[in-house]
């Protein structure tokens, strides 16, 4: 309210406030409350580590031992160490344990803390849920007294756009697609040799958004098919993109848990742009979703090896489909199997990028 409502209109006799809510905003909002504090399972992970190895770890070997992002463990390690006593120290890059135990007072500090937020997100949702009364509700909450505010005789705003309007929206929404970057190192550190690594490439949208977003979930998760706009859009894209040299052949990545999802998807987008698909690689393994792997490390051995060619390779440059990306592992593991057999560079286009990009 202070940042966005009571600055704004402090120099103004009148001014009209629209406010722009969301399922996206409780989603933002549940995450902050629910990754405040680590959880207790988090706590023990790392605890556990660092009692294997008491000469201590550092963020990077913890994050390669427990299957919790860096900041996470970093977060976890933060707090601890504020404690007092701390039951954890930092000598020099390493983190060790002390003798002291974690006080039962920190997860009812942690406790108390989380069901204060939820009471104020709570409070926010029922402003929003207002038909009026706005600016009496926000005065209370401040503790003041609504009836001294003498409100602005401002005539009401319409509730409903044109048709019109709100296809030309959802069209800038959709307008643009987002570079997805190579990785240009293994998660031992080492550098993917040149010829081994991904070309820049694309993605149609972010997990959810209000573009392309929803339209790829409802795909994925209610279809089991892509729709032809999605197909549409991503052969827009690649025209618009023009990557040199051109792509001559369409692959994709393999699953196990839905075989033909992404190969019908590439199948439709290589038809239309006029190239031939070949599915020339396999899962080697059944291995968890890479959405389950909380840091680069784990989604790196998650994937290593899980890839095999299972034909013919083309020579020329090839554009990969994939559905969504979260780390870019799998990505660039197929690009270097591809390469190593014989393929021309690799462009990656997935339909969206999730939060694990990192």
């Amino acid at each position: 309210y202070y940042q966005q409502v009571g600055r704004a209109g402090r120099a103004l006799d009148a001014a009209y406030g629209v406010l722009l809510s969301g399922q996206e905003d409780a989603d933002i909002n549940d995450f902050f409350i629910s990754s405040a504090f680590p959880t207790q399972a988090e706590v023990a992970q790392v605890i556990n580590e660092l009692e294997r190895r008491p000469r201590g770890l550092s963020v990077p070997e913890l994050e390669a031992n427990v299957n919790i992002s860096r900041g996470r463990i970093q977060k976890t390690l933060d707090l601890l160490a504020l404690e007092s006593p701390a039951p954890v120290v930092k000598l020099d890059h390493k983190w060790q344990l002390t003798a002291t135990h974690i006080n039962p007072t920190f997860w009812a500090r942690a406790e108390r803390l989380t069901a204060l937020r939820r009471i104020e997100q709570q409070q926010m949702q029922q402003y929003v849920d207002l038909i009026t009364g706005h600016m009496a509700f926000l005065i209370r909450a401040l503790d003041g007294e609504p009836s001294i505010a003498q409100l602005p005789a401002l005539p009401p705003l319409p509730t409903s756009a044109s048709p019109a309007l709100v296809r030309a929206a959802v069209a800038f929404l959709r307008r643009s697609s987002l570079t997805l970057e190579p990785r240009k190192k293994w998660a031992n550190g080492r550098t993917i040799a040149a010829n081994e690594r991904l070309e820049p490439g694309r993605a149609l949208c972010r997990w959810r958004d209000a573009g392309w977003g929803e339209l790829v979930f409802y795909g994925k998760y209610r279809d089991q098919q892509f729709a032809d706009e999605l197909v549409n859009a991503c052969v827009t894209t690649v025209r618009n993109w023009q990557p040199t040299p051109a792509p001559t052949w369409v692959t994709c990545i393999p699953s196990l848990r839905r075989p033909a999802l992404v190969p019908d998807f590439a199948r439709r987008v290589a038809q239309a742009l006029g190239l031939p698909f070949h599915a020339v690689l396999r899962k080697t393994t059944d291995r968890p979703e890479q959405k389950t792997m909380a840091n680069s490390a784990q989604q790196a051995a998650n994937v290593a090896d899980s890839l095999a060619i299972c034909a013919p390779v083309p020579p020329g440059a090839v554009l990969l489909l994939d559905d969504m990306v979260d780390s870019r592992w799998t990505l660039t593991v197929a690009a270097s199997v591809l390469r190593r057999h014989g393929s021309g560079v690799v462009y990656p286009f997935v339909l969206a990028l999730t939060g694990h990009t990192a």
